[in-house]
């Protein structure tokens, strides 16, 4: 499961920012993100190493967020 490191209530609407599942860095999440597709951002500070921000801008549909979700299984399945 992917844990946003922030309640709902106290997240921008067009960042979040989500822990990195135990096993997972930084460095394998964003290129393989990237080679599904989509670019992710490190953390900063305290939380570089475990955690991972993501925007949504733009026109977004369901089929990104499907492809989202599924790039999500993939790689943090991978990480376990």
């Amino acid at each position: 499961d992917i844990e946003p490191l922030l309640d709902a209530g106290d997240s921008s609407c067009v960042l979040r920012s989500y822990r990195l599942p135990d096993g997972c860095d930084y460095a394998f999440a964003h290129d393989a993100f990237k080679r599904a597709g989509f670019v992710i951002y490190a953390g900063q500070g305290q939380f570089a190493a475990n955690m991972f921000r993501i925007a949504n801008m733009g026109a977004i549909g369901a089929d990104d967020l499907d492809a989202l979700a599924a790039a999500c299984a993939d790689i943090f399945g991978s990480c376990a």
